[in-house]
């Protein structure tokens, strides 16, 4: 069975240090140029630096560490797949996260993401992570039952004992995604 409601943690689970390139490039390619790229269209990307003036690669170079510097959102690309997997089959979606709600928020508006209903952080009314409060006041606005069909994804300790203390299905993603990918094909058979 697909779960009926998603639930993301945030740092580790959708913003991944490792994606600190793209998203700073994506950020000067956007200000010199207008054009952005999708986290997963890293051959359209680098096509197109290599289509720029020189005088505007020497810009952006010189920019780069600045921005890195600046710069909190680094996005797993295999996150933003599934992303649009549920989304594409009307699966509802949240972040909960014990970092800053409205951080989240800022972050997820500059990528220009329509994936999540609601975002939940560390001052939006809840107790943190593992205090299950976030989860079942998800499970009363959308008139679910807290169970294995609301799935967890995240990549700590912390969100597993998260998970246990909901009584949801906890999805530990450490490695990276793939383990989401495989439950949803053993749930299509």
């Amino acid at each position: 069975m697909k779960p009926t409601l998603v639930l993301w943690d945030w740092l580790g689970t959708i913003e991944n240090p490792e994606n600190a390139h793209t998203f700073i490039m994506n950020r000067l390619l956007k200000k010199h140029t207008g054009k952005i790229f999708e986290i997963t269209q890293q051959k359209e990307l680098s096509q197109y630096w290599n289509q720029i003036s020189i005088a505007m690669r020497n810009v952006i170079k010189a920019q780069f560490p600045l921005e890195l510097e600046r710069s909190s959102t680094w996005v797993s690309p295999y996150a933003v797949s599934l992303m649009k997997y549920f989304k594409q089959n009307n699966i509802p979606q949240c972040i909960i996260s014990n970092g800053s709600g409205q951080e989240i928020r800022d972050q997820v508006n500059e990528l220009r993401w329509d994936y999540f209903d609601m975002i939940i952080g560390s001052e939006d009314g809840f107790k943190p992570k593992p205090n299950p409060g976030s989860v079942l006041n998800l499970c009363k606005k959308y008139k679910l039952k807290n169970d294995h069909n609301i799935w967890f994804i995240g990549d700590s300790e912390q969100d597993m004992e998260f998970a246990m203390h909901a009584q949801i299905k906890g999805i530990k993603v450490k490695d990276g995604l793939t383990i989401v990918w495989d439950m949803l094909n053993e749930h299509v058979k």
